[in-house]
């Protein structure tokens, strides 16, 4: 739009400045407010230019594009090109915005713009947490596999612990029978069956006592499972 500067004697002398698009159109405007008054326009002159439009302006100005696109049909490539625009105008119009459909659609792509990437690093998120998931399973079957080697079975305590207090008994029986002949041979201290006893019996007293833990321990385990 366009200012421009009316100056004007007659009954009263002056100017006023008049925003149009044209000098033809600032002249019939000024015109119009001075019905009924002898004047003579002395001059108009072009005061600026790119001049801010009234309200009312902007809204004739829609009200004139809109009735053309109406003339042109719904079916219309112009109509359908315009589709949603009026309304945002109108809301321009009475509430001070600066919208546009083309605003719009490039912050909406810019939103998707923005959701695309935040789903493809969601995606690679995902990616990682898999992978430490697929390790952790793997560790976890592993340990499992681990503690199925490392586990007995009661069914196999039960075995263990037959076969320790057998092994406990016949050392106890080696340890009594080498006894017995320390007891057989004492008159003969010196003779080599009483020191070949007192060996076996030593030996045997030692798998005695090594066998009698071997069987707390066992039952310590046992009690634990």
């Amino acid at each position: 739009m366009n200012e421009y500067k009316i100056t004007y004697t007659g009954e009263s002398e002056g100017y006023q400045l008049v925003t149009e698009r044209t000098e033809a159109a600032a002249k019939k405007f000024f015109l119009s407010t001075r019905k009924g008054i002898k004047l003579d326009i002395t001059s108009i002159e072009l005061y600026r230019e790119n001049a801010i439009a009234t309200k009312q302006q902007e809204r004739d100005a829609l009200a004139a594009i809109k009735k053309m696109v109406e003339e042109l049909g719904p079916q219309s490539y112009v109509a359908t090109a315009f589709e949603g625009c009026f309304e945002v105008a109108e809301q321009n119009i009475e509430n001070d915005f600066g919208d546009s459909m083309k605003g719009r659609a490039e912050c909406a792509e810019k939103r998707l713009d923005e959701a695309m990437e935040d789903i493809r690093q969601l995606k690679s998120d995902i990616k990682l947490l898999e992978s430490s998931l697929e390790n952790e399973r793997a560790l976890t079957k592993s340990l499992y596999q681990r503690i199925e080697q490392e586990t007995v079975s009661t069914t196999d305590l039960a075995h263990l612990t037959k076969l320790a207090e057998k092994d406990l008994a016949e050392a106890e029986q080696r340890r009594d029978e080498a006894a017995q002949k320390i007891v057989a041979y004492a008159d003969n201290p010196a003779s080599e069956e009483f020191r070949q006893a007192v060996t076996d019996h030593r030996n045997a007293q030692a798998s005695v006592e090594a066998k009698k833990e071997r069987l707390a321990r066992l039952d310590t385990i046992k009690n634990a499972a």
